[in-house]
């Protein structure tokens, strides 16, 4: 799968995800202060996932309408790489067909899946 990792998650993520043999970039290798829309306009430009822990891309879709190719909104925390990486791969392992064109929010150990 195609992802864009957000800043807030971590290159150690997207490192991770591309040793998975998904195809990753990281938004802070191009500029950590990238703003929101820039940064979801990219991921749907290239079709692109977006992975996140920021609520604003909430706002941005459904508030203000801009479209996306699939966003996976974390509600972790202070979580460590570690567990952000293992629950990544628990949601591509289980719901990865669900991800594209989606909303999807993990939360506790749950995972909610918004057209």
């Amino acid at each position: 799968m195609n992802f864009l990792i957000d800043h807030n998650v971590g290159r150690g993520v997207a490192l991770a995800l591309g040793e998975d043999g998904h195809d990753v970039l990281f938004v802070g290798d191009v500029d950590p202060h990238m703003s929101d829309a820039v940064i979801l306009a990219w991921a749907v430009r290239e079709q692109r996932i977006l992975i996140t822990q920021d609520h604003d891309f909430g706002t941005l879709v459904f508030q203000s309408g801009q479209p996306h190719a699939g966003i996976l909104l974390l509600r972790m925390g202070a979580a460590r790489r570690a567990e952000r990486v293992a629950v990544l791969r628990w949601i591509l392992d289980n719901y990865a067909n669900e991800l594209p064109q989606h909303f999807t929010i993990y939360e506790n150990g749950r995972l909610r899946i918004r057209p």
